[in-house]
């Protein structure tokens, strides 16, 4: 019985390790990344890119208009 159980687990451990040999790089690989992303309602976002943060909606319109200017 014993003998049994130790070759379906081997036989299991090398089906295992074939499968994930035969899978793509990207596949193996876990995702560190957040699944989403809390943000803060004064946050200035500029197409995709972070310009600044700021509690008054004026200063915020400020930002959005000045971002990217060079003076």
């Amino acid at each position: 019985m014993l003998k049994k159980s130790i070759t379906a687990i081997a036989a299991a451990t090398v089906l295992t390790i074939g499968v994930m040999a035969t899978m793509p790089a990207s596949a193996q690989q876990r995702n560190t990344q957040p699944a989403h992303t809390i943000m803060n309602p004064n946050d200035v976002w500029v197409g995709k890119d972070f310009a600044g943060r700021d509690p008054d909606p004026n200063v915020r319109l400020e930002i959005r208009r000045t971002y990217g200017q060079s003076e």
